[in-house]
């Protein structure tokens, strides 16, 4: 295990240095085969926690899901149903807020409130 990591650790190192001595993240075909890379990455990692989770009787980790800008969510219930309320700023000086939940007669809305459920969401400014 320890020498893998030595040479997982070489290998990143390698690719690291390759992405950020030039302009490869200026190339769309680059950015595409990165993306490509990264996304495989992520979808291991998170199989092998949600291994690890089950084997130690845990709850799996939720993925990240980063939010538009100064858009938020947060958990609430209106009446029976459970939901996500989600406020966005201010375009043309009207707020938006939407409440969806799993109930929701719009197919929009119950798929929205499902990826709201299983992803931790990171706001950003």
């Amino acid at each position: 295990m320890h020498n893998q990591k030595e040479y997982l650790d070489d290998l990143c190192d390698q690719i690291d240095a390759a992405v950020f001595s030039g302009d490869a993240v200026h190339h769309e075909e680059i950015r595409g085969l990165l993306k490509g890379y990264i996304g495989r990455w992520q979808r291991a990692i998170f199989q092998g926690e949600e291994i690890n989770a089950e084997e130690n009787g845990t709850p799996p980790p939720k993925p990240d899901l980063t939010l538009p800008a100064k858009w938020m969510t947060k958990y609430h219930t209106a009446g029976k149903d459970p939901g996500y309320l989600i406020r966005s700023p201010r375009i043309n000086g009207v707020a938006a807020n939407t409440f969806v939940w799993a109930g929701a007669d719009n197919p929009a809305e119950r798929m929205l409130y499902l990826i709201l459920s299983t992803h931790n969401t990171i706001e950003t400014e």
